[in-house]
């Protein structure tokens, strides 16, 4: 009687749904709880069908079955899931280029590929589609300056969108890090305040500002910059183990393993 209850639950959510359209979500579900073959087959069946089924169904079911197989590939390894990934991807786009998530997916296919030319078109189509998305930024910046050793034009990405958003701390920060990295420990620090004014007890900024004195080689002011952002927050692990490194550089191992201690038990509990 349960199971019959249930279904009576269901029969609403189908109702005025083609076969077709039922089957998309059963596969849309099947690929969410990690059952990709079976996925894979419901939108093949969509896409290979006799039936007469609305061509935006079948792009639809193309698109997601390209999603799939990008998932699939992180649990299998079997890069023809990726290749797979990118032809079903490549139809949709040419149907609707400005495709956010299939642009996004596409870019991220490409990358796991190693294709990171590729990647990043799709990543800079991205940001022209969702200029004020920070993580789309981030990627493209990412990309440019870690893949494709390109750190002036990674700079000049996140340039650009700080002059759109000039309050974006996610972006403020990145750009700090590369600076940091760069030895341009001005423009980083600039960043750095900037953050500090919008929110004076930040975290990760006084973590950005002790990372800036680890590379500057100014070692008691970035012990006391990790001492700073623990008081902040001390539940936070990062601050824990920079300060446990520096430490330790400096001939205080019992403190430093201490440190480490504590870092080690708030990023993994009590492995």
């Amino acid at each position: 009687m349960k199971q019959h209850y249930i279904l009576l639950l269901f029969i609403p959510l189908f109702i005025g749904c083609s076969l077709a359209e039922i089957d998309f979500m059963r596969a849309v579900k099947k690929a969410e709880n990690g059952n990709f073959e079976e996925a894979i087959s419901l939108f093949n069946r969509i896409i290979e069908s006799d039936r007469e089924i609305p061509d935006e169904l079948v792009l639809m079911a193309t698109q997601m079955r390209g999603h799939t197989y990008g998932h699939m590939f992180h649990v299998t390894h079997d890069s023809t899931c990726l290749y797979s990934a990118i032809d079903d991807l490549s139809v949709y786009l040419s149907v609707h280029p400005d495709g956010i998530d299939a642009v996004r997916k596409s870019g991220m296919i490409y990358k796991d590929l190693g294709d990171f030319e590729r990647a990043a078109i799709d990543y800079r189509h991205l940001v022209e589609l969702e200029p004020s998305n920070w993580v789309n930024v981030s990627r493209l910046a990412r990309l440019l300056r870690f893949n494709l050793d390109q750190k002036e034009r990674a700079i000049d990405v996140l340039d650009s969108a700080l002059l759109r958003q000039p309050d974006d701390i996610e972006l403020l920060l990145l750009r700090a890090q590369f600076n940091t990295h760069d030895r341009n420990f001005s423009g980083a620090e600039e960043d750095i305040n900037r953050i500090f004014e919008l929110d004076p007890n930040s975290y990760r900024a006084i973590c950005a500002q002790g990372g800036v004195h680890v590379f500057s080689q100014h070692w008691e002011e970035a012990v006391a910059e990790y001492t700073r952002a623990i008081e902040v927050d001390s539940t936070h692990w990062v601050a824990y183990y920079q300060r446990a490194n520096i430490l330790r550089y400096l001939g205080r191992t019992e403190e430093a393993e201490a440190d480490s201690i504590r870092g080690h038990y708030l990023r993994y509990g009590d492995e």
